[in-house]
């Protein structure tokens, strides 16, 4: 975490010294403070026993340049598939768009805009970054294939939205023209393919909270429905005339995704290096900086808007206040609910903790040196991802607490 933390200071400092050469010393010194934490962290006890006990197992991993790429490839992409992360993303964007939106007010000067285009650049970057995932996406067999012999229907389906996009990035950059003319004609032309951009988020955002998707179309959906969103800001973007608070929170965005993709990535390679893969705890930080970059995408879109010429009607941003409200709600809600239906198994599971706490001091003050315990109806250890009071390291903590032999779970 330490690292972790240092790694996040340096990225950051980047960020900085790019936008100022005033900041090199700071980018300097991050650089040198990292470097520092490092030896000290890898000269401390803990790290040695930890590589001692690393290599005495059985099966040592995979560290060959190769197998480490492809193994923090696949570890990033395991985290990316979890559907909360996304939705703390969407949450947190909802939130700096409903801030923006209700609070900020740009300088009545600032609203200029020139003849809104659609800059091929952005659209091609869309159609390489859908074929660059077209052979992983093809690669992978489903248990219980039910299309092509390979594919389940989920899994169908995230196909075929990956040719329909291949298709409609080709078709954009075909007839570019017609459409930056027709965009040009028509004032209502930009709110109408912004709200078709939103309406592709959202809809791939809902598809990644369904639940029981492979990891690999789960990561996909994430990471092309920011794809999207990106693509919405620059289409944004590039209708106005961009001044230097803009840019500035630009930079903010494009630093804080990849400050947390990056720390994911790196945590995820440590671990593939000594472990072979990587467990969900310790990539919780990287995790974290991902969903709260949304906070920064949600106060650069809102800004974009609020930039706009008022011509692109007020009508707009009126329901784009409304869809963000509803769309923290929903998603606020929802996160809710998920840990409430968790409470009756936590109450049980403290219920009977006391009972057994009770019953081991009861046969230990009768003299038992040996103590058998009922096992739990619940246990949180299952939840949490910790050892369970059988395991060797957790009983021998807990034998040390209570001051006995041995604690031995029935049956």
């Amino acid at each position: 975490l330490v690292f972790q933390l240092a790694f996040l200071m340096c990225c950051l400092l980047v960020s900085l010294a790019w936008c100022c050469r005033a900041y090199a010393r700071v980018f300097g010194v991050g650089w040198l403070a990292t470097l520092v934490g490092l030896m000290i962290q890898l000269n401390a006890p803990g790290v040695a026993l930890r590589a001692a006990w690393i290599e005495g197992r059985a099966g040592r991993p995979d560290r060959s340049l190769l197998g480490l790429l492809s193994g923090t490839f696949d570890q990033t992409l395991r985290a990316l598939a979890h559907p909360q992360i996304f939705a703390g993303f969407v949450l947190l964007l909802a939130v700096g768009l409903l801030v923006m939106l209700f609070a900020y007010r740009p300088p009545q000067t600032s609203k200029t805009s020139k003849p809104l285009e659609l800059v091929s650049s952005a659209w091609w970057l869309g159609l390489i970054f859908q074929l660059f995932w077209l052979p992983i996406l093809w690669s992978h067999v489903s248990d219980m294939p039910q299309f092509l012999g390979r594919f389940s229907l989920r899994y169908m389906v995230v196909i075929v939205l990956n040719l329909v996009f291949i298709l409609g990035f080709a078709f954009l950059l075909w007839q570019r023209g017609r459409i930056n003319a027709y965009l040009q004609r028509h004032e209502r032309g930009l709110p109408i393919f912004c709200n078709g951009l939103l309406l592709i988020f959202v809809f791939l955002f809902v598809l990644t909270q369904l639940g029981g998707i492979y990891y690999l179309p789960a990561s996909w959906l994430l990471m092309t429905a920011l794809m999207f969103l990106g693509l919405l800001c620059w289409l944004l973007l590039s209708s106005l005339l961009p001044g230097a608070e803009i840019r500035s929170i630009g930079l903010l965005v494009l630093c804080s995704l990849v400050i947390g993709l990056v720390c994911l990535a790196a945590v995820a390679g440590v671990a593939v290096f000594g472990r072979g893969y990587a467990p969900p705890r310790i990539l919780a930080p990287g995790a974290s900086l991902l969903a709260l970059s949304g906070l920064a995408w949600g106060f650069f879109l809102g800004c974009l808007v609020k930039h706009l010429p008022s011509r692109y009607g007020r009508s707009w941003i009126s329901w784009l206040k409304l869809g963000g409200l509803a769309t923290a709600l929903v998603i606020a809600l929802g996160l809710v609910l998920d840990q409430a239906a968790l409470m009756p198994d936590f109450q049980h599971y403290a219920r009977e903790w006391d009972a057994r706490h009770q019953d081991i001091i009861a046969q230990r003050d009768r003299g038992q040196a040996t103590i058998e315990i009922a096992p739990l109806g619940y246990d949180l250890a299952n939840y949490t991802r910790i050892a369970t009071i059988a395991r060797d390291a957790t009983n021998r903590c807990a034998r040390r607490y209570y001051g006995v032999d041995s604690i031995v779970v029935e049956g």
